[in-house]
């Protein structure tokens, strides 16, 4: 893995470009990380519930969750908060 202080350029895959092995293998990757970020999603939504229900956090208020390092860790973010949006990538072929 590259370190955060190299400058990647990154490129867009054209799936379509890959063999049929390939696709086949990244379609099951595919599938499963869904049911990864599904099982996610979930969890943080119960997770923000269960803060609720307790009155550990207000209504305008929700949380944000981070994994690193085998840990789980959390802060309070206000619900109007805006993300950062991603730049467009080149596409690349096989």
């Amino acid at each position: 893995m590259a370190n955060s202080k190299t400058n990647l350029t990154w490129h867009e895959v054209d799936v379509d470009t890959m063999s049929a092995a390939l696709k086949k293998r990244y379609n099951e990757y595919r599938d499963l990380n869904k049911k990864a970020v599904d099982t996610k999603l979930a969890f943080q939504a119960q997770f923000i519930n269960e803060l609720r229900k307790q009155s550990m956090i207000e209504a305008a208020e929700t949380m944000a969750f981070a994994y690193k390092f085998g840990k789980l860790s959390i802060a309070k973010v206000d619900v109007e908060a805006e993300r950062p949006k991603s730049s467009a990538k080149p596409k690349f072929k096989f």
